[in-house]
Parts: C-alpha cells; structure tokens; sequence
C-alpha cells in the first residue's frame, strides 16, 4: 500500500509473493475519479497473490470492481496499542492541558483534507457554538486546508472556540483524547479509521459519517450517525451530546469496550503475520 502509488511498483517488478495492502481511498474514491488510476489498481488487483484492507465493506469494494474471489482478501483492522490509548481521568488529563474543566470540548485529528470534511465540520460547528461561551474544538491538524481553517475561525470570530494545535505525538495524543467529551470526524470516504479506534479507546461519544465502514464500529448504541455533507446534521449531533453529558459517558464506556474486544494491535498482529506466512510456504 498505498495501492496505486507504491503497491504498482511491486507489480510491475514481477515480484512474488506480493501482499497488497489497501488504504481506504486508493480503493473507494480515487479509481472512480481517474480511468489511468483504475487501471493502475486493476494492474495491482489481479497480480498481488494476496489483499489484506480492514473492513468489510472494502473488500466487497474490490471482488465488485476488479472481480477477484473472497479467499485472496482477509480483512482485519490494524487496530491500536491498548496500553498507550486507554480511558483515564478526564479532570488529570485537562489539568495537564490546561484546559478548564467546565468546558464541553470536541476533539477533531484528521487531516485538513476535503476528504475528510473539514467544511462541514467546520459549518456545524459553527453554528452548534452559538451563544455558548463553554465550548471548545481542538484541531490536532494539519494540511492542505489549514490556511482555510485559519481564515474561517478568524472571520467568523471564534479565535476563543477553536485551537488549531496541529499534528502531536502519539504519546501526547491519549491526553488530549481524554480530555475531550466527543470525538468529530465528518469524513467524506473512510477505512476502519485508526484515529476512530484510538478515540473510541479513551471512552469519547462520536460523531461520524454514515460511510459502511465506519458503520462496521459505529451504530446508534455508541455514536451519533450524519449524513455526508451534511453540517446541520454535525450540528445536531453535537447539540445531543452537549445537553445530555450522560448520552456521552455511556456511549463513551461502551466505545472503550469495543475497542478492547476489536482494535488490539497485539492480536490483530497475529492476522497479519498468519497472511505471511501462507504466502512464504505457498
């Protein structure tokens, strides 16, 4: 992976044996928007002894566009480290930030790509941050779209309600997650998002977009579902959770047991290592 960048490399050099491992976008959008795109993956698709993507929805993806059989595609997620990304003390993890402990704090940290939303996210917030002075959008961001970001927070006056941190650590980013009451990811195409699963690890609501693979870990027992490009709907949503905190904490518990069961890296691991070892006798 990344498919058609790097995987049609091994492709073309006739190597063997070739695990193909998709991305999410390099499958769902980009081959429908570029014919030279599609035939690269298609060239990928049909040489590769094997496929590994992490959802369900992805694979179906490929066996309809590219007409390969279910045995050459095992999905698993890549899941996370349990041990780094875990539910801990809220009021300790904002006291570390500085963040006050009044404040109903949404956490966003993907990228500042189109893909991924940041015009809904930005509209539904902006109108859900009305006339509330104890709300606050962290942004771990960065990209394209930044200078975007920068120019709409600034016209639209909420310098105070927004911080752009940009892209932290993984050791930092569990604090931030825990600090945060909901996780935000409006995104227009998506995989089993790692950014989703480390949220869901450290017990926050979410709002997400109702793509099929993010419905393959989140329903209306964990999260709040929206419509792509849909920024009334975002606003809704965080509406729900900011008058009904316990609506949060639930959802937010029942996450971080998902996570437990579903997105251990150490076990999913061993998907992975089983694939290579098939295709190394084989």
């Amino acid at each position: 992976g990344y498919v058609w960048q790097v995987g049609i490399l091994a492709a073309l050099s006739d190597f063997h044996p070739h695990l193909s491992m998709v991305w999410g976008s390099d499958i769902l959008t980009e081959p429908d928007k570029s014919f030279i795109i599609k035939r690269l993956v298609k060239k990928v698709m049909t040489t590769c002894d094997h496929v590994q993507c992490d959802a369900e929805f992805v694979k179906q993806k490929i066996m309809g566009d590219y007409h390969q059989p279910a045995e050459k595609i095992t999905v698993f997620p890549w899941g996370i480290d349990l041990e780094q990304f875990k539910k801990t003390d809220k009021e300790v993890a904002r006291k570390k930030l500085n963040i006050e402990k009044e404040k109903f704090v949404i956490i966003f940290n993907r990228y500042l790509e189109t893909v991924y939303g940041v015009k809904d996210l930005l509209e539904g917030y902006k109108k859900f941050s009305e006339g509330k002075d104890d709300v606050l959008l962290l942004m771990l961001s960065d990209g394209q779209l930044k200078n975007n970001v920068l120019k709409f927070v600034t016209e639209n006056s909420l310098d105070g309600k927004v911080t752009i941190i940009g892209r932290v650590a993984n050791s930092e980013l569990p604090s931030f997650l825990n600090a945060s009451d909901i996780y935000v990811s409006p995104s227009l195409s998506d995989g089993a998002s790692l950014s989703l699963l480390e949220a869901m690890a450290c017990g926050t609501g979410l709002v997400v977009t109702d793509v099929p693979s993010i419905k393959e870990w989140v329903n209306e027992e964990n999260g709040l579902m929206v419509k792509k490009d849909s920024p009334g709907e975002i606003t809704g949503a965080m509406e729900k959770y900011y008058y009904d905190r316990t609506l949060a904490a639930r959802h937010g518990a029942l996450n971080a047991s998902i996570a437990s069961q579903r997105a251990n890296w150490d076990l999913n691991y061993l998907k992975l290592k089983e694939i290579y070892d098939n295709l190394v006798s084989a």
